[in-house]
């Protein structure tokens, strides 16, 4: 997760940082559960990324903090190696099958999307035409009704 940010403060003083935490850590979670449902069995470190000219000052470009590993996007270099070291690096053969699986999916999901917005356009449409064609034979029902002689009752 990314957050940006417009003026620096601390990371105790940063806005929603409990959420931000949260929604890495459930990110993590997701991200493994679908790799294990892949056949693959690896550890996902959630990661909150602060960015922006306003974000904190990361003591040493990256520090776990309850449990998720905080950094600031402009000390890049000084925290993914921070990653490695703790272990989380994985075999070079495992990061390639899990980018695949993880590409797949986001392809999967984005052409469920569009399939989605399509079907979804396709009936917007069909309501269109149909209050249309409702409309103009209503249009249609009082032009006849007031064009009709008055018929005289006996």
């Amino acid at each position: 997760m990314k957050a940006l940010f417009g003026r620096r403060h601390t990371l105790q003083d940063t806005y929603g940082l409990a959420a931000k935490l949260d929604q890495a850590r459930r990110g993590a979670h997701k991200v493994s559960a679908l790799l294990r449902s892949h056949g693959l069995d690896v550890a996902v470190q959630p990661v909150l990324v602060l960015a922006g000219p306003g974000a904190p000052v990361v003591p040493g470009g990256a520090i776990k903090h309850e449990g998720v590993l905080v950094a600031a996007f402009r000390d890049s270099d000084d925290w993914r190696p921070v990653m490695a070291a703790e272990g989380q690096a994985l075999p070079l053969a495992t990061a390639a099958q899990a980018a695949d699986r993880l590409l797949a999916f986001c392809d999967q999901r984005d052409q469920h999307q569009r399939t989605r917005h399509q079907r979804n356009e396709q009936q917007r449409s069909a309501r269109k035409q149909s209050t249309r064609k409702q409309s103009t034979r209503k249009q249609s029902t009082r032009k006849q009704s007031t064009t009709e002689p008055a018929r005289r009752s006996r």
